[in-house]
């Protein structure tokens, strides 16, 4: 289990490997300071795609502009690292903000 938001408690930023299985945890402060997005592997069938769980759904923090820069600058960081990834599969924290479930259904 990932905890990708932990509201000031959970920090990350490293890579963590399991034999050929690999997770990068990029920090992307923002949602909360010690929000991380997983980029991870994931599978159906034979196929494979590269994913990022975006840990920052939601502005949270009222009008604290430094957590609004902080959360612009791990957004242009994540479209960053999404390339050089070269992700493919966006997941959210926050699934129903952005209607996951009902989307993963529709993958074959």
């Amino acid at each position: 289990m990932l905890v990708t938001h932990g509201h000031g408690d959970h920090y990350g930023g490293a890579e963590l490997r399991q034999g050929d299985a690999e997770i990068l945890l990029p920090l992307t402060p923002g949602h909360t300071l010690g929000t991380i997005s997983p980029i991870i592997e994931v599978k159906s069938g034979a196929r494979s795609w590269r994913a990022v769980i975006w840990g920052g759904t939601g502005f949270n923090f009222g009008r604290d502009l430094d957590r609004m820069d902080a959360y612009i600058r791990s957004t242009e960081r994540m479209q960053q690292l999404v390339r050089e990834q070269r992700v493919e599969v966006l997941l959210s924290n926050h699934p129903s903000f952005d209607f996951a479930r009902e989307l993963n259904l529709k993958v074959e």
